[in-house]
């Protein structure tokens, strides 16, 4: 039998309760490598651009490809080896 109602129904949060506060931003002018960096130090996927205290959009790791993606990998070994 498939029931009726989820689960997890009881259990809703409002975004509020959950959401990022202050989350680390970047502005349109930052380079891409730059976000990424960001990104793997802050160990967050998603990162909102700004604008003077305005939203123009979100960036997810997975916006990036190829050369942004090997330069922090070349990066991060480096880092590795040297620590």
């Amino acid at each position: 039998m498939i029931p009726l109602v989820s689960p997890y129904a009881h259990s809703a949060r409002i975004l509020i309760e959950i959401m990022t506060r202050d989350p680390f931003t970047l502005t349109a002018r930052h380079d891409a490598i730059e976000a990424l960096r960001l990104m793997q130090d802050a160990r967050c996927r998603h990162l909102p651009i700004v604008q003077e205290g305005r939203l123009l959009g979100i960036v997810s790791r997975g916006d990036f490809r190829g050369i942004e993606l090997d330069r922090l990998d070349e990066e991060t070994g480096l880092w590795e080896r040297i620590g």
